[in-house]
């Protein structure tokens, strides 16, 4: 799983910023780029175990010029593994 390997990676108490499509299914934008989109609940999922997790959503834009909707997590490694 990604998020074992980032926290692995990251210094007890070290921060991740990620940001990815919000949506139900992954998907492909016009120019064929692949992205990896999940709701707000698999996300916050995602980071169980992590501290001071924050999961904001908003639109915005990409490459292709599409409104797109977003979310973006902030969370804190904990100082214990």
């Amino acid at each position: 799983m990604i998020f074992d390997a980032l926290r692995r990676a990251l210094k007890p108490g070290g921060v991740l910023h990620a940001s990815l499509k919000a949506g139900d299914a992954d998907r492909r934008d016009r120019f064929g780029r692949f992205f990896c989109a999940m709701g707000e609940e698999k996300l916050g999922s995602l980071a169980a175990g992590w501290r001071n997790v924050q999961i904001e959503s908003g639109q915005g834009g990409g490459y292709d010029n599409e409104p797109t909707p977003w979310l973006r997590l902030r969370a804190r490694v904990p100082h214990q593994r």
